[in-house]
């Protein structure tokens, strides 16, 4: 993931499964997603109205 945004964020799910940390602006990181199919919700730690899922299949 790059963020691309001025302001720092995390990708964070909801229920721990998976955490990126922070990410600052133009910076890259990487995370395990889990490898169990399923959806996993997530959220951004530092503004929390920003949620998304990720689906694994």
């Amino acid at each position: 993931m790059t963020s691309r945004d001025n302001v720092v964020h995390t990708m964070t799910a909801a229920v721990h499964q998976f955490t990126t940390g922070n990410i600052g602006h133009h910076q890259t990181t990487s995370f395990r997603a889990p490898e169990k199919k399923g959806v996993y919700h997530y959220y951004c730690f530092v503004h929390q109205f920003m949620v998304a899922t990720l689906r694994v299949t």
